[in-house]
């Protein structure tokens, strides 16, 4: 049990030192991502009754869908997801390992912001906010508490790798930090595919249990 309890303060000690040692850049990228869900916000506010009536459509779909959730194919679903947001992760990593790569990683994170703070504003416009937070909150906030992170970590990587190469030319520390950027790029897919699990196996059973709510 001791020797359990020493692993874990072991564990999280190094998630504080990485914290402190990469703080700026996890709030660069933090701020790229919430700027992106603000964006998402927005564009629904200003939306034209055209476009209104196409996310009308799409959230009651969403919803039809959940009711007859006993239909779905959740396995093909997991499979589709995890190639599509394994994707994801592996353009941050690649992109990441180059210099000419940083602002495609920018531009993934603000995106995937933008995206976020889109369906949840999109949610909460069609049917209410009642109804639209109890299927945010299972919907999507349950996988993005761990997707979210994980895209995070891959970009804060990336953006640490980045200056390194910039202020660095030694070609074997360049090649070292290559190697710890893959690795926790690694661990950031790991946490992508668990995070499809979620969505597929935990969020979407908790939305066919509360869909007599909706």
């Amino acid at each position: 049990m001791e020797e359990r309890m020493k692993r874990i303060n072991k564990k999280k000690q190094l998630i504080y030192t990485y914290i402190e040692e990469n703080i700026k850049e996890i709030i660069i990228i933090s701020l790229i991502f919430i700027i992106g869900v603000v964006f998402g916000i927005l564009l629904i506010n200003n939306v034209k009754d055209e476009g209104k009536k196409e996310i009308i459509t799409y959230v009651n779909t969403f919803i039809s869908n959940i009711k007859q959730g006993n239909s779905i194919d959740k396995f093909n679903i997991v499979k589709t997801d995890i190639k599509k947001d394994v994707l994801i992760g592996l353009i941050l990593w690649i992109a990441g390992s180059t210099v000419v790569g940083i602002p495609i990683v920018y531009g993934i994170i603000g995106y995937r912001g933008f995206c976020f703070g889109y369906t949840i504003a999109a949610i909460l416009a069609v049917i209410g906010a009642k109804q639209g937070i109890l299927i945010s909150i299972i919907g999507i906030f349950l996988q993005n508490i761990v997707f979210i992170p994980s895209i995070i970590l891959i970009a804060v990587s990336g953006s640490k790798l980045y200056k390194k190469i910039i202020k660095n030319k030694n070609r074997e520390n360049i090649r070292l930090e290559i190697c710890r950027h893959s690795i926790i790029s690694s661990l950031g897919i790991i946490g992508i595919i668990i995070s499809s699990f979620i969505e597929v196996f935990l969020s979407t059973n908790l939305l066919i249990f509360f869909a007599k709510y909706i």
